[in-house]
């Protein structure tokens, strides 16, 4: 079997494993495998203990590894002076972020649990005296839609410094992984559907995830509603800088406030990153990248750690840069960047 073709993949997800049809090709009726159904799939295949699953998950991984990242880094790395050099674009994605190619440096993967993944940051090392800081944002989505639904609960959380999933985990009765897997799904326009996908459960089941979700937060609840509206009035939605996401039809107003949060966060972390180089660049610290909600910088070793505190101080302070000019905070909520060695 190869694993990469549709008509043995469908052998595998639907006839060997039992996995539902998600999605079937307009042309020939046949079960779909692209990417709007995919991240469902590899949900499907983390909870699945049969050999089968864990086959195809390590297939898929080292795939991805090996032709996404490692073979492009090899190909594309300079021979003069051993550096990458990746192309970043303003305008392919419909959410404003900004995207990487040539090769894509967005896409380095974390430090995993996974064999295919867990070392790939490793290939990257700072030139002699440096070291490389990573400064990310921390839950950046979730504060913003925290500002911008107001919702009492998170925000004193955030203003006091103190773990969002955890409390939310032990305010719903759910563990904390499952706390922040339904969050994010519902930021993301998620609905009963992928949540069914994300945790193995029955629409039912489902169902009533959501409506404790929204009884305890109630505020997101008014959010996702207004975002719809304003998209099934209007077919956009406004970022806070003024700039729109468009949608071309009213069905797709459930991604509404994933795009003004998502969009929301995409300008954020652009307007950051020119006041970080205009206000850090030097031959001391130098800006290399960005990877979504973290900026990785090339600092001085010896001076790593005055230099880790100065961009945790700028990155933090999220009202100056963005809306210096207000009286009152665009964001009426608390930011917090973590600074370590990448």
């Amino acid at each position: 079997l190869n694993p990469a073709s549709n008509k043995d993949m469908q052998e595998v997800f639907i006839e060997r494993l039992g996995l539902p049809i998600l999605k079937k090709s307009e042309k020939t009726g046949a079960p779909s495998f692209d990417k709007s159904v995919m991240p469902e799939y590899e949900a499907m295949l983390d909870r699945d203990d049969r050999q089968e699953a864990k086959l195809l998950k390590a297939y898929r991984g080292w795939n991805t590894a090996v032709g996404l990242l490692l073979r492009p880094y090899s190909l594309l790395t300079s021979k003069v002076d051993g550096r990458l050099r990746t192309e970043y674009t303003t305008h392919q994605t419909v959410t404003g972020r900004l995207s990487s190619r040539n090769p894509n440096l967005q896409q380095i993967s974390k430090d995993g649990g996974s064999p295919w993944n867990d070392r790939i940051k490793q290939c990257f090392v700072a030139r002699e005296g440096y070291v490389l800081l990573s400064a990310d944002y921390s839950q950046l989505e979730l504060r913003l839609a925290t500002a911008y639904s107001q919702e009492p609960a998170l925000l004193q959380i955030f203003e006091e410094g103190r773990d969002v999933f955890t409390e939310m985990a032990e305010e719903m009765g759910w563990p904390r992984q499952r706390v922040k897997t339904f969050v994010y799904s519902v930021q993301y326009g998620g609905g009963v559907k992928r949540i069914m996908s994300a945790f193995g459960v029955t629409k039912r089941e489902a169902e009533k995830l959501r409506r404790d979700f929204y009884r305890r937060y109630p505020y997101f609840r008014a959010l996702e509603d207004r975002c719809k509206e304003m998209v099934a009035k209007d077919r956009r939605i406004k970022i806070w800088t003024g700039r729109y996401r468009h949608f071309q039809y009213e069905s797709e107003s459930y991604k509404a406030m994933n795009s003004l949060i998502q969009g929301g966060a995409a300008d954020v972390v652009d307007r950051v990153m020119v006041h970080a180089m205009k206000n850090l660049d030097s031959e001391d610290c130098r800006l290399l990248l960005q990877v979504h909600d973290a900026l990785v910088f090339e600092v001085r070793e010896d001076l790593a750690e005055e230099y880790s505190g100065r961009i945790q101080t700028l990155m933090e302070d999220v009202n100056g840069i963005c809306a210096p000019d207000l009286d009152e905070p665009l964001f009426p909520v608390t930011f917090a960047v973590e600074v370590s060695e990448w």
